[in-house]
């Protein structure tokens, strides 16, 4: 559990419905005892207190972690760091890396692509957010199971592909012509005897069916005229 949740209060509730958990500790929780929160430790020290089921310890790396856990002991395993090299670390604390790796390197994934934009309504924000886990979920499970039949996809790329294949293609706007200038557009005059019959000619732009013509061209250039 991360400390921005984590606390002494949650765990023992946790514990009386049977629930158990492991995870860091902010030092200025409640209910903290005195001698965790006192900053005395030399590299590689640790400090536990127990209490109602509830182990709280305290573990100096590179700075001082405190930590809470109902399932674990404080016992110092021997693990091997990013050097290569062997170190003691208690055992909620490996357990805590071990489980949390994943959810850290989902939220560095999400923060290269953020899809979160400004909003007062909640909802919104928590909705475009869980759409942005699955496509990262979506995404390691692709590359995970695709990965030998073809090369590996970037969250950009893959991105893209889902976007594409989920959203309707836009068809294309077509802008009316604009009118030309220089010419003096009228409307083509019905035939003698023809009431009924709608007098038209092809535009000499589009060539669909006017019923415009240009008198300045002495009555040879036809135009489709928008909104007329």
């Amino acid at each position: 559990m991360d400390n921005y949740y984590n606390s002494i209060l949650l765990a023992a509730k946790l514990l009386s419905k049977e629930t158990y958990c492991t995870g860091t500790l902010r030092v200025d929780r409640k209910y903290i005892p005195a001698d965790i929160k006192a900053d005395n430790l030399t590299m590689g020290g640790t400090i536990t207190r127990y209490g109602e089921g509830i182990m709280v310890g305290k573990w100096k790396d590179q700075r001082a972690i405190v930590y809470l856990s109902t399932e674990h002991e404080n016992d110092m395993v021997t693990v091997i760091n990013k050097r290569k090299v062997k170190v003691l670390k208690p055992l909620p604390i490996v357990k805590y890396n071990g489980f949390m790796k994943g959810v850290d390197r989902s939220d560095q994934m999400q923060a290269y692509y953020p899809m979160e934009r400004k909003t007062l309504q909640w909802s919104k924000k928590m909705f475009i957010h869980t759409i942005q886990m699955m496509i990262v979920n979506a995404y390691y499970l692709f590359n995970k199971t695709f990965q030998i039949y073809r090369r590996k996809m970037g969250l950009h790329e893959f991105t893209e592909s889902v976007k594409d294949d989920l959203l309707p293609d836009i068809p294309a706007v077509t802008r009316p012509l604009p009118r030309p200038t220089g010419h003096m557009i009228m409307k083509i005059a019905k035939k003698m005897g023809n009431t009924n019959r709608i007098s038209s000619k092809k535009c000499c732009m589009c060539k669909k069916s006017t019923q415009y013509k240009c008198l300045a061209c002495l009555g040879q250039t036809f135009w489709l005229v928008e909104g007329m």
